[in-house]
C-alpha cells in the first residue's frame, strides 16, 4: 500500500505533461529549421533540387564523393580522376558552382510561395577542356584559314553564305555545349506509375531519363556523352546538337567545293597569242608590260644561238579566253618603237610517228646545242643502248656545228627506244627522227674537217684517207 500511494503523484504529473499541448513558439521553432536550411542550402550553390549522384556533394568543401572507391548505394564509382581535376579546376578558376559533375558558371534563383527552384543559364560538362581546347580552335582555325586563302575573289554572295554557316557553326556549338542538357529535378514521391526508383541518384525518374556516371546526374531522355562538346546530350540540347553536326557537315562540303573550284581556276585554259615584230632590244619583261594588267602565265622569245638576240616575235600564254581577246586589242600597238602585230596563236598539229624504216639504226637529232661535242650526244644516247657512231656536222669556214646530229646504234630496238623516248642534252629537248637515207651526204663534215659517210665502205675509204694523211 505504501509503494502505491508513492507512485500515485508520478502518475499523475506524468499525464498532465502528455495532455499539455505544445506550445506556438515551439511549432513555429520546429518549422523554421527545415527551411532555413534548405535557405543557406541554395545560397551555398548546393543545388540540393536536382537528381545528383548519391555520394556527390554539390560543395568542394565536402569533398567529390563520400567514399572515392563506393558510392552510397554500393555501387563502384565509374567517374575518373581527371573528369572530377577538370571540373574542379573550372570551378575554382571562375567561382562557379558544382552540379554533379558538371560546373554551373551563371544560374537565377525563382523564390515562390512554396519552393525555390533554380534554373541553370549556362552550365559545361565534365570534358569542357576538349571543348575548349580542341573542338572550338579546330573550327575557328580552319575557318579563318578559308577565310584568307579560299574566299578572296569570291562573291558577296558566297562570302555571305559562308559566314552565316560559320557563325550558325558556332553558336549550335556553344547551345550544345553550354546548355542544360535536361537535367533532372529530384522527385522523391512517385509523380507517376510509368516513373521508376533509380538507386544512385534517390530519386524517381521518367521514361527515358538516364543516370550518367560521367555527368553524376540523372538527364531527360539522355542520348550520349560527346566529349566534342564537352558534355551529356539529352532533352533539352539534343536539337542544337543536331543542328551543329548537320552544319558541321554543310560547311565542310561548302569548303570543300571552294577548294575545287579554287582547283579549277588554276586549271583554267591558257590561251596563247602569237606577236610580230617585236624590237631586237626588248625582253620578257618589256612584253609582260607591253600585255598589263592581262595576267600574263608565260612569254618565249626565241633568240638566235649564235648572237643571243631575240629573233622578233614571242608566244605569250594568257589565262582565259577573256584575257586573249583582250590581248587581240592591243594589235598595231607600239613596243620600243615598233608596231607589234598580235593575233591567236594557232595549234601546232602533231606530226603522225613514223615507223622505224626496216635496217634503219640510225637517228637524226635536231635542235643539238651548238656547244656539244660527240662524247656529249654519245653520252645522252647510250642509256637506249650502244652507239656505235655520232655525227656532228659543222661548218666548213666557222667550224661551229650545225645544231643537228646523227647517233647511229649497234642494235635496231636501241634506235626504236631512242625514237620514242624523250631526250634532253643540256637541258634542251632533242628532236628526232629516223635516217632513212644511208648515202653519203659530202656536204657535212666532222668536227675536224673531214666528211663523213654512212655506208661501211665509205667509212673504210675516210680511215683509209686519214690514215694516209697521217693524221690517224
Amino acid at each position: 500500500m505504501e509503494e502505491d500511494q508513492s507512485l500515485t503523484p508520478m502518475l499523475v504529473e506524468m499525464a498532465r505533461v502528455q495532455e499539455e499541448p505544445s506550445t506556438p513558439s515551439s511549432t513555429k521553432k520546429i518549422e523554421e529549421v527545415p527551411k532555413e536550411e534548405k535557405e543557406e542550402e541554395v545560397e551555398a550553390g548546393l543545388y540540393r533540387e536536382f537528381a545528383v549522384g548519391s555520394g556527390i556533394s554539390s560543395s568542394w568543401d565536402d569533398g567529390d564523393v563520400a567514399n572515392p572507391e563506393e558510392d552510397e548505394c554500393g555501387c563502384e564509382s565509374k567517374v575518373s580522376n581527371t573528369v572530377r581535376m577538370c571540373t574542379r579546376g573550372l570551378c575554382k578558376l571562375v567561382g562557379a558552382k558544382r552540379l554533379g559533375h558538371m560546373a554551373v558558371l551563371f544560374s537565377r534563383k525563382r523564390v515562390g510561395d512554396k519552393q525555390t527552384t533554380t534554373r541553370l543559364l549556362c552550365i559545361v560538362g565534365p570534358f569542357w577542356p576538349f571543348a575548349f581546347s580542341v573542338t572550338y580552335p579546330l573550327v575557328i582555325l580552319v575557318s579563318t584559314t578559308v577565310a584568307v586563302v579560299l574566299l578572296p575573289g569570291r562573291s558577296v554572295v558566297t562570302i555571305g553564305l559562308w559566314a552565316f554557316f560559320v557563325l550558325s557553326l558556332l553558336v549550335t556549338l556553344s547551345l550544345t555545349a553550354c546548355r542544360n542538357p535536361g537535367i533532372l529535378r529530384r522527385h522523391a514521391e512517385q509523380p507517376a506509375s510509368s516513373w521508376r526508383w533509380n538507386d544512385q541518384a534517390r530519386t524517381f525518374r521518367p521514361p527515358g531519363a538516364v543516370y550518367d556516371d560521367d555527368l553524376g546526374l540523372v538527364v531527360e531522355q539522355f542520348d550520349h556523352l560527346c566529349p566534342w562538346t564537352g558534355t551529356g546530350i539529352g532533352a533539352n540540347n539534343l536539337a542544337a546538337f543536331h543542328a551543329f553536326v548537320s552544319l558541321l557537315c554543310v560547311c565542310i562540303i561548302f569548303d570543300v567545293l571552294l577548294h575545287e573550284e579554287e582547283e579549277e581556276e588554276e586549271e583554267e585554259v591558257v590561251r596563247t597569242v602569237y606577236c610580230e615584230g617585236i624590237s631586237y632590244e626588248a625582253d620578257e619583261e618589256d612584253v609582260r608590260a607591253f600585255f598589263a594588267p592581262l595576267e600574263v602565265v608565260d612569254v618565249r622569245l626565241p633568240r638566235y644561238q649564235d648572237s643571243g638576240k631575240i629573233r622578233g616575235y614571242a608566244h605569250v600564254d594568257l589565262r582565259g579566253d577573256e584575257a586573249a581577246e583582250r590581248a587581240l586589242e592591243k594589235d598595231r600597238e607600239d613596243l620600243k618603237g615598233r608596231y607589234v602585230t598580235v593575233r591567236l596563236a594557232t595549234e601546232k598539229k602533231e606530226t603522225p610517228r613514223r615507223t622505224r624504216p626496216e635496217g634503219c639504226r640510225t637517228l637524226f637529232a635536231k635542235n643539238v646545242p651548238y656547244g656539244a661535242n660527240e662524247d656529249a650526244v654519245r653520252n645522252a644516247f647510250s642509256q637506249f643502248g650502244k652507239v656505235e657512231d655520232v655525227r656532228i656536222p659543222s661548218w666548213q669556214h666557222t667550224k661551229r656545228t650545225k645544231g643537228f646530229a646523227y647517233v647511229q646504234f649497234a642494235k635496231e630496238y636501241a634506235a626504236e627506244r631512242a625514237y620514242a623516248a624523250r631526250v634532253e642534252l643540256k637541258g634542251r629537248a632533242l628532236a628526232c627522227d629516223y635516217d632513212a637515207d644511208q648515202r653519203p651526204k659530202s656536204s657535212f663534215r666532222r668536227t675536224d674537217g673531214h666528211p663523213w659517210a654512212k655506208t661501211r665502205v665509205g667509212r673504210r675509204i675516210t680511215k683509209h684517207a686519214r690514215k694516209t694523211t697521217g693524221e690517224d
